[in-house]
């Protein structure tokens, strides 16, 4: 990400705001949609920043892949979300870098769709 916001920043890159707008939106829609307001939450229901970077840049990946409207996808990716945030490794992964450990999950878990 570094790389590409000095990219953009220094003129050699083009923002394409129209299309970060649509990514952006959509996901956001489809975590309000898996988890609604738990999403970034604890059990407590506490925020936590690592759930929020995780699933937000953990999703990115699939987004093309995901139907907001089909429910069993939907239903699917939920059951994910919770097992991941249930699991001891991704409870463990801000010691070790949440980025780099939920994304690494989610790929080796590939069940998101």
């Amino acid at each position: 990400m570094t790389e590409y916001m000095e990219g953009v920043s220094e003129g050699k890159i083009q923002f394409d705001y129209e299309y970060e707008k649509t990514v952006f939106r959509k996901t956001f829609d489809l975590l309000c949609s898996i988890m609604g307001k738990n999403v970034f939450t604890n059990i407590q229901g506490q925020f936590l920043s690592f759930h929020y970077e995780a699933f937000s840049l953990g999703i990115q990946k699939f987004l093309d892949q995901i139907n907001i409207s089909d429910k069993s996808q939907i239903i699917n990716i939920t059951k994910l979300f919770q097992q991941l945030k249930q699991s001891d490794d991704f409870r463990e992964a801000p010691k070790r870098g949440v980025s780099k450990q939920s994304i690494s999950y989610l790929k080796k878990k590939n069940r998101i769709c």
